[in-house]
């Protein structure tokens, strides 16, 4: 598989991570505090990277797992600068509607792909990667996020359009 970038090793994207780190040729993960950057980097093989241009230059998917709409404004139009034309941006931040349709519309206009997939499940879930994805955005999106999403989400739906 291609590169694949995560951002946010929070409780559940930190072991959602781990997930994909085993399962891809190559993962660079990026978290806001140095700390939890550098706990997952002693247990796992993916390259930690100091920011989010780092993590994100060249990957094929891009992962967000962050608190809330700010987080994710604030990752996200840092992810536009650096990421490349192809690239699926999927983000399992349980956002505002005005929020996952800002980030749809902003990845299409950069011909970029985008999936709202809020998660639920828990620590639990992120730990067995047995989470629930319900996911918004278009189709052929969807089916080409199955290969990302599948590694820590054991029940994964397509709802409908994003937000």
């Amino acid at each position: 598989m291609t590169k694949c970038a995560f951002l946010g090793l929070g409780v559940m994207g930190y072991h959602m991570a781990g997930h994909l780190d085993v399962a891809v040729d190559e993962l660079r993960v990026w978290n806001r505090s140095p700390e939890k950057r550098d706990a997952w980097g002693k247990t796992h093989r993916g390259i930690v990277s100091s920011s989010i241009q780092g993590a994100v230059a060249g990957a094929g998917y891009v992962v967000m797992c962050v608190g809330d709409d700010n987080d994710v404004y604030s990752v996200f139009d840092q992810v536009m600068e650096y990421i490349g034309p192809g690239s699926i941006i999927i983000d399992h931040t349980t956002t505002s509607e005005k929020c996952a349709k800002y980030c749809y519309d902003t990845a299409l206009k950069n011909s970029c792909g985008f999936i709202d997939a809020p998660i639920s499940g828990g620590e639990t879930g992120a730990i067995n990667g047995t989470l629930t994805a319900m996911c918004g955005g278009d189709e052929e999106v969807f089916s080409r996020s199955l290969a990302v999403i599948s590694h820590y989400c054991k029940s994964i739906s397509l709802m409908g359009g994003s937000g």
